[in-house]
């Protein structure tokens, strides 16, 4: 495994010689910091602790600060992941157990990517040249890398390194970090990306990122160190983070978080860790969860944020034996949702933006049951509570002619919901929970809500039946009031389990079906939503 970034063991040690120096002047470390001058200074309300993990879970004590790590979700908000000043030469087993463990538990772990100020200080990619092109490339292979590897493990974003903090002539500079920034999002939908300049960074750049590294450096420079005027009048502390390392007590250490919420800063990482890499261990347990508390605490003393609401009403459609799409009701949040995590059996699966409530897993076994499950983070990093789980069961290898399913969760009387269509039959499924002598599918076929039976309510749709399982009969609507005749020579060949009916009606049964076709179950008076459902 090779050493965590040995080239400088730090996040960016190299320095353009373009970048602002930040004047040591507190003469003890222990004294009080100087508030920020301006007066358009913010209170954060909420932080969360944003952490450059360069240790290696596969090995003590590397695992034992990344199990740390996961334990002080929600608060700790980001883990960048490093495996050797970027995503290495190879897939790493342990990294993406590392990553699922942490996405898991609420922490967004991002991949680390040199960008080298892409060559404009004459700094040279792993083969040798220096042009803005030969950098691009790396960067951009460095991205896929890590998401061909990683993606599915859960990875969030990615993490660019050796940032410009100018904006360059007609902002040339600026437009290669705001390009790579689009590629990654263009290509990874829902990846949170940061910049790390690590020294102020001019206005230009809160277009290139979501967040940027302001300030990386020792406490004895954080203490005189103030927030540039557009970063305090921006009022999103979300898109800024504060590295600060050489911090050698607890007390200097909340003194930093303090100063750090004056300067309106969303995500903070202070150690006692020092140089040569500051970043390859983790604090001691008391000044660590002194610190996550510090962090979650906010400036006024009040709760980690507020928690956006679960994802509801989670459907999947288009089930085949190896993918399916699955969508859900959005959250909601003061803040805004900044993404979403899919989860099957508790791994994370897929992210998606926040303004995403869907999303396509494929590479699923055939003939397996995936309980899935999705989780909103916040625009201030906060992650909410679970979905309702939803159990789906993938189609057989080669089953079914081109199978597509639909199904839900649902909810009170009538749960776990399925509706299919294959080549040559429908198939439909739900469990019952409570007691009812007649057990309703009603199918609308020909995809004209008009025609048909007209559900009453408390129904939400109309739905438009033209066919109604009904126990183990199949009838057809005769008009769009409660008129139904029996379809002759036609057995739906009920089945039942416990709770759970099942039925199977060929489509040599239906008149003339559309392509897509839309179901709802019925008991008594409980009406589930509609299921929408159609061959592939």
């Amino acid at each position: 495994m090779p050493i965590h970034r040995a080239r400088a063991a730090r996040l960016g040690l190299r320095r353009r010689a373009t970048a602002a120096v930040i004047a040591v002047a507190a003469a003890v470390l222990g004294a009080a910091f100087l508030a920020p001058a301006t007066a358009q200074a913010q209170s954060t309300t909420v932080q969360h602790v944003g952490v450059p993990a360069y240790f290696n879970p596969d090995a003590s004590p590397g695992s034992t600060y990344w199990t740390q790590l996961d334990q002080s979700a929600p608060n700790g908000g980001i883990a960048i992941a490093n495996p050797n000043s970027g995503p290495g030469s190879a897939f790493d087993q342990g990294y993406a157990n590392a990553i699922q463990a942490a996405t898991s538990a609420g922490i967004k772990v991002i991949g680390y990517v040199d960008t080298g100020y892409f060559g404009t200080t004459g700094r040279t990619t792993r083969g040798g040249a220096t042009t803005t092109a030969a950098w691009t490339t790396q960067v951009e292979g460095d991205i896929a890398n890590w998401y061909s590897w990683y993606g599915s493990y859960g990875l969030g974003g990615i993490f660019f390194d050796d940032a410009q903090n100018v904006c360059g002539t007609n902002n040339a500079y600026v437009n290669l970090y705001i390009a790579v920034n689009t590629y990654t999002k263009q290509n990874h939908a829902g990846a949170l990306t940061a910049d790390n300049p690590g020294a102020v960074a001019d206005q230009c750049y809160a277009q290139a990122a979501d967040i940027l590294v302001m300030f990386e450096g020792t406490y004895a420079s954080y203490s005189t160190w103030t927030a540039p005027a557009w970063e305090l009048n921006a009022n999103n502390p979300s898109e800024f983070w504060n590295l600060v390392y050489d911090t050698p007590t607890q007390a200097n250490m909340e003194s930093a978080i303090a100063r750090s919420k004056q300067n309106d800063v969303g995500y903070i990482y202070v150690t006692s860790d020092d140089l040569p890499n500051p970043w390859d261990t983790l604090p001691t347990s008391t000044y660590w969860n002194d610190e996550v508390s510090q962090a979650g605490a906010g400036s006024s003393g009040g709760g980690g944020g507020t928690s956006p609401t679960a994802p509801s009403n989670l459907q999947a459609t288009n089930v085949t034996s190896s993918g399916l799409t699955l969508s859900w009701t959005a959250s909601s949040d003061s803040a805004g949702i900044s993404s979403y995590t899919v989860y099957a059996g508790g791994s994370a699966v897929a992210t998606t933006a926040g303004t995403t409530t869907t999303a396509t897993l494929s590479n699923l076994s055939p003939s397996t049951s995936y309980t899935l499950t999705v989780k909103a983070t916040g625009g201030e990093g906060v992650v909410s509570a679970s979905s309702a789980p939803l159990t789906v069961t993938t189609q057989a290898a080669g089953g079914g002619g081109g199978a597509s399913c639909t199904t839900s969760a649902g909810s009170g009387a009538l749960t776990s919901l399925t509706a299919c269509k294959y080549s040559t039959y429908e198939y439909f499924q739900a469990t019952f929970n409570t007691s009812t002598s007649l057990h309703h599918v009603f199918i609308n076929t020909d995809a004209n809500t008009a025609t048909g039976y007209q559900l009453p309510s408390p129904s939400t749709s109309k739905l438009g039946a033209d066919y109604m399982l009904e126990n183990n009969t199949l009838y057809r609507s005769a008009c769009s009031c409660w008129g139904w005749s029996a379809v002759s020579g036609v057995n739906p060949q009920m089945t039942v389990s416990g709770n759970t009916y099942t039925w199977t009606v060929p489509l040599s049964a239906l008149s003339s079906p559309a392509a897509v076709e839309q179901a709802e179950f019925n008991a008594n008076t409980s009406y589930t939503a509609v299921l929408t459902f159609g061959q592939s």
